[in-house]
């Protein structure tokens, strides 16, 4: 019997090896394939002699379903943060075929603008992309922590964050803002016709939970669960449950 493959997809400033948590937890009844923002930047994701006026809205989700062109249906899907926001891109607007995905800490829309009201003030994003110019280290820090709260960060944990979030460029990071900046899947997330559980944490500072619980109502088979004491970083402070609920969900 043919083993099935979930691929999972990381967050802004995050790579592949971040997700360690979740592939070691599905390895073993699965094969795994982890990828970033940045693995997906790198492949032409984004066409960097191009960059305005006619940006392509959808070229991280044409990147990603590249990279699976070569999985046989049914296959599972899961992203954190910008990764499940290439997710619902690439299953609502481009029909990647998953049988099943998994939204941790995600967002059909990161700002708050149009009628929705769940996610973050624009400003946010401004704030960042400016320290990124002045001191990326700093910004990176500050974001890192944010992402890991109510657990703190140690200092040699975000160095080797920031050291894997700049090897791509600054360039990488910086249209990864753009993009969350400019990416609003709401008008596809009617066309998701398989099963997606949403997971989110009450304590996050990067993506209200709010938006996880619009998403649960908003795709068609969606199931909403919320960790009251978990932050946006799912892995890190919930790890045990988070893997235990989605290899249930994936029926792994």
């Amino acid at each position: 019997m043919t083993r099935k493959t979930v691929v999972i997809i990381a967050g802004w400033a995050h790579t592949a090896g971040d997700m360690a948590p979740l592939a070691s937890a599905l390895a073993p009844a699965c094969e795994v394939r982890t990828l970033s923002p940045g693995d997906l930047f790198a492949d032409g994701a984004r066409a960097l002699a191009n960059r305005e006026p006619s940006r392509d809205g959808l070229s991280y989700a044409r990147a990603l379903c590249e990279r699976v062109s070569d999985l046989k249906p049914p296959f599972f899907l899961a992203g954190w943060s910008m990764g499940a926001l290439m997710a619902l891109e690439a299953v609502g607007r481009l029909s990647l075929a998953a049988e099943k995905m998994v939204l941790l800490g995600g967002m059909p829309r990161f700002c708050v603008g149009d009628g929705y009201t769940a996610g973050v003030p624009l400003r946010n994003l401004r704030v960042l992309q400016a320290g990124l110019k002045r001191d990326p280290a700093k910004a990176l820090d500050a974001f890192y922590r944010d992402a890991a709260f109510p657990r703190i960060v140690p200092p040699d944990v975000a160095g080797k964050k920031t050291a894997g979030a700049t090897a791509f460029g600054p360039a990488c990071l910086n249209d990864g803002l753009l993009y969350l900046q400019e990416t609003d899947v709401r008008d596809g997330l009617g066309n998701i016709r398989i099963p997606a559980l949403v997971l989110h944490g009450g304590q996050d500072r990067i993506v209200p939970w709010e938006a996880g619980e619009w998403l649960g109502r908003q795709v068609p088979h969606g199931v909403f669960v919320r960790y009251e004491d978990a932050g946006h970083d799912l892995l890190a402070t919930e790890s045990a449950r988070v893997c235990s609920s989605i290899r249930n969900f994936l029926e792994l």
